[in-house]
């Protein structure tokens, strides 16, 4: 019976290799500036001649950043960094859909309170997915998208009524901003990698991703305020939210499409200078 357990969990274990562990464990460490967000840096893809290293992913919260960035101390030649501080990233929901399982990669073992919780977390919990519930069903969902992948397609939303769009994106806010106060957890995390920033003489710069008018329109009444902690401390913030006056430029209320992508990786590499 144990064996069986095993070999199910070393099955499972490699069929998430593929999609969900191996896109995260990239390399990097030949680049000096990067760019941590999560999924509106991830739709960027890679930038021109690899002058930023693109460590954007789909999820991640400021306690994956952190792990993030006390890995680039350690293992880099960082001299810059530019950080996600959109409206939404201080929000408590950021607190359930996170990277957490998979940003172990990239956590010190100092920082363990010894070398049973390093073992543990590193090596046990990682690697047994009964521990991790919510990669259970990441592999139920890629199954399914693999058998019915009509279901999956991605809507034309520049194509997509005026009506159409609001609905869309007032389900997007609600998600993301149906909250009376932010994540304190996330705030902490936050203040870290200013902080280790400052210690190491790296330059931090804050950025706010553009978002469709429609979405602005919403997102403008409600900010969870990481942008306001950046400037609190004297360190720059480009607001970028209301770049693009024209919805072409998006695949959904917040995340650019390729054309979209394209102009905005200029503008930041220009901003940056």
């Amino acid at each position: 019976m144990m064996a069986l357990i095993i070999l199910s969990n070393f099955g499972i274990k490699s069929a998430l290799n593929s999609f969900y562990f191996k896109p995260y464990n990239i390399s990097f460490e030949n680049s000096s500036t990067f760019l941590l967000a999560d999924s509106h840096g991830y739709a960027l893809g890679n930038f021109p001649g690899n002058t930023v290293a693109n460590l954007s992913m789909n999820s991640d919260s400021y306690l994956d950043m952190k792990r993030k960035v006390e890995y680039l101390i350690e293992k880099t030649k960082c001299e810059k960094i530019i950080l996600s501080v959109d409206n939404h990233t201080l929000s408590p929901y950021r607190d359930r859909s996170n990277n957490l399982d998979r940003s172990l990669l990239f956590k010190p073992r100092e920082s363990y309170n010894n070398w049973l919780d390093y073992f543990w977390n590193r090596y046990i919990r990682y690697n047994l997915v009964i521990l991790n519930p919510k990669q259970g069903n990441l592999l139920k969902q890629y199954i399914k998208s693999k058998i019915k992948p009509g279901n999956l397609q991605q809507i034309n939303w520049s194509f997509l009524s005026k009506r159409e769009k609001e609905n869309i994106a007032y389900k997007r806010f609600e998600q993301q901003f149906n909250y009376s106060s932010r994540s304190l957890r996330l705030e902490e995390a936050l203040k870290t990698i200013i902080h280790l920033c400052e210690i190491n003489n790296i330059e931090l710069i804050g950025v706010k991703f553009p978002l469709s008018p429609v979405y602005e329109k919403l997102v403008r009444s409600k900010n969870f305020k990481a942008d306001s902690i950046f400037l609190s401390k004297g360190i720059k913030v480009m607001e970028l939210s209301h770049l693009f006056k024209n919805e072409k430029f998006f695949k959904d209320p917040d995340h650019l499409n390729s054309d979209g992508s394209r102009v905005f990786k200029q503008v930041l590499l220009n901003s940056t200078k």
